[in-house]
């Protein structure tokens, strides 16, 4: 048998922002951008119709036992942390979210 299953504290999140979310110097349309920040990865794209997709790996708290936390996060909960794990690393969270 292998290792029992853990938490490892990175998660997935995602959406699509407005066209003109971010400026155009951040990236040609079709060109997939990756950011590596201290507790955030975040990937996004410009669509040709101007849209972005994105998706975002922040790093979420473990308890002692080696699980994520219990309670869900609403989405304002999701934004809130997004915006601050990207801050220190100036990731484009803000436009996107």
């Amino acid at each position: 048998a292998g290792p029992a299953e853990r938490a490892t504290g990175l998660v997935y999140v995602g959406g699509t922002a407005r066209a003109g979310a971010l400026p155009a110097s951040a990236s040609s349309p079709g060109t997939l951008q990756f950011r590596f920040g201290r507790d955030c990865f975040l990937a996004y794209a410009i669509l040709e119709d101007g849209t972005t997709g994105w998706f975002a790996n922040p790093r979420v708290p473990v308890s002692r036992r080696g699980s994520a936390p219990d309670a869900p996060l609403t989405s304002e909960d999701w934004a809130r942390l997004l915006l601050r794990l990207g801050a220190r690393d100036a990731l484009p969270l803000e436009q996107l979210i």
